[in-house]
């Protein structure tokens, strides 16, 4: 999905943020423009979709108003402090891959500062804001979307999408074939293993597998790629020591495809083993025979 992801707080800004969508929509075509959470299907991890969604966009808009910073949970802490608060996952996702952040102030917000946000999403104070006024809100709303036209693939000149207009979309990556990563940001015994992969794209599904020293071979799970964004995870089983039961964990791949490479960002999911960091990054490149 190259397009627009809407970040917003229903309790903060629900009303501007649907005022908004309607306005994108028609301008985007609503297929391109990505706000809720309500298409995250019962079971699926949430944390997963929303990275994946996030990532296969080409800006995201953080949606502030006055209680955007201050907003509570059931226990009076924070929302933004909790790392599984949806924004704020949504934020660190676009701002951890160097998607486009755009903050939007509406209902006479302010920008938060630097040192009141949480360190994951620190860097979103550095953000250049737009305001969106009630009293100027038709034409803040189309100085926002003259900037998103020259970040949105497929868009020329603001180009409405509907029916009788055709609209570029971005090219898919053939990645089918061997991949290998000889520094995946991983190492044991003071050794640097190589990290091997093997693609089939079907459609927009991508199947595969993944070897590596520690970990043997595994298969790909809920491989997905859009343009030249990939993503997908694999679930291992790490031994703490002889007699000990296996534990599993779960690597989450996030890449873009440039070409005969993949830039990627890494991470793990079980911050007791040794496999856990903030964010690995590694480039694989194609295995030509």
């Amino acid at each position: 999905m190259s397009g627009i992801f809407i970040s917003y707080r229903r309790e903060d800004s629900a009303g501007y943020t649907g005022r908004l969508y309607d306005h994108l929509s028609r301008h985007f075509g609503r297929e391109r423009v990505f706000m809720d959470i309500d298409a995250i299907s019962p079971g699926q991890d949430f944390t997963a979709v929303i990275n994946r969604n996030v990532t296969a966009c080409d800006a995201l808009i953080a949606v502030i108003g006055k209680s955007w910073l201050t907003c509570k949970d059931a226990q009076g802490r924070r929302r933004v402090d909790d790392p599984q608060d949806f924004v704020r996952i949504e934020v660190a996702a676009a701002l951890d891959r160097r998607i486009s952040v755009i903050p939007v102030l509406v209902g006479g917000a302010g920008m938060p500062r630097e040192q009141d946000l949480p360190d994951a999403i620190a860097l979103l104070a550095r953000r250049q804001a737009i305001e969106i006024s009630d009293t100027r809100f038709q034409q803040d709303c189309q100085r926002l979307i003259a900037v998103l036209d020259n970040l949105v693939t497929g868009v020329e000149g603001g180009t409405h999408k509907d029916a009788g207009v055709h609209t570029p979309v971005r090219k898919m990556e053939d990645i089918s074939g061997q991949w290998v990563a000889e520094d995946p940001g991983l190492s044991f015994d003071g050794h640097c293993y190589p990290m091997r992969f093997t693609f089939k794209v079907l459609g927009t599904r991508v199947l595969g597998t993944m070897a590596y020293h520690i970990t043997g071979e595994t298969k790909i799970v809920d491989g997905r790629i859009e343009g030249d964004s990939l993503s997908f995870t694999t679930t291992h089983a790490y031994v703490l020591g002889a007699d000990s039961e296996g534990h599993p964990y779960t690597f989450e791949f996030l890449g873009r495809i440039s070409g005969d490479k993949i830039a990627f960002v890494r991470q793990g999911d079980r911050p007791g083993l040794v496999f856990k960091r903030a964010l690995d990054e590694f480039t694989a490149k194609r295995v030509r025979s």
